[in-house]
């Protein structure tokens, strides 16, 4: 496995999920309701990204550090990382109950304003969640294999 471009590949997921967030809130923001079949489409594909994401983080990232961190008798980083873990779960579903809410485009013609408001709200959450990964674990992971 290549860790390093693993990595990479995270990163770049991060960077694609924020430019996703900022094109879609911007749609919104016309406030133009023949954008609605493209925003329906375009919150599917983030909302395909984000899981699968999320997916690839807990099957890797969150796994190779703890088996490291065991390894290493770092014991210290556990207690870190579930809490990664659980509010990323409480963040995964609060992401997924949103993509519902919007998936069709009558939905999101029904209801624009609550539209916007909502995606400003999970889009910050993500990014602060993402910077934050990016700042720690990312690095914590670098450093344990030597990347």
């Amino acid at each position: 496995m290549d860790r390093e471009r693993y990595l990479k590949e995270l990163e770049g997921e991060h960077v694609v999920i924020k430019r996703l967030f900022s094109e879609i809130g911007r749609a919104i923001e016309r406030k133009d309701l023949r954008d609605s079949v493209w925003l329906a489409e375009k919150l599917n594909e983030l909302k395909m990204l984000l899981l699968g994401h999320v997916y690839r983080e807990d099957e890797m990232l969150y796994k190779d550090l703890r088996e490291e961190a065991v390894k290493l008798n770092q014991d210290a980083l556990l207690p870190a990382l579930d809490m990664f873990m659980e509010s990323m779960q409480g963040l995964s579903v609060a992401a997924v109950e949103f993509f519902n809410k919007y998936d069709t485009t009558e939905k999101i013609r029904e209801n624009l304003a609550e539209l916007e408001r909502e995606l400003a709200g999970i889009s910050e959450a993500i990014d602060k969640r993402m910077k934050s990964e990016e700042g720690s674990l990312f690095n914590i992971y670098k450093a344990y294999f030597h990347l």
